[in-house]
């Protein structure tokens, strides 16, 4: 039977009083994999549970138009991954030249 693969986007540094990087950490059984998605948030400005920034009347402008775009990446991300995971779910291992069996 084949392990369940997880995936989360998980902070950098989650007391950090400036923006920090947002991690991509997928889990499969013993593997992991971590790699940067290429965002960032204040730790204050996140909602950990959903994994994503926080959109609220209490955050500036900016704040609010930063939050909105590192959603909407994290959303095409999810969808990326999602699609994979849906292509390749079937296979147990996958290395570099899957192509060739």
């Amino acid at each position: 039977m084949a392990k369940a693969i997880k995936y989360h986007f998980y902070l950098k540094d989650k007391n950090s009083s400036s923006p920090t990087p947002i991690n991509f950490v997928l889990n499969k059984g013993a593997m992991r994999m971590k790699k940067a998605t290429g965002e960032s948030v204040l730790p204050s400005n996140r909602d950990e549970r959903e994994e994503i920034a926080v959109e609220s009347n209490t955050l500036s402008k900016n704040e609010n138009l930063l939050s909105r775009r590192v959603n909407r990446n994290l959303t095409r991300l999810r969808l990326d991954i999602d699609e994979l995971l849906e292509q390749y779910g079937g296979i147990d291992k996958l290395t570099p030249n899957h192509t060739d069996g």
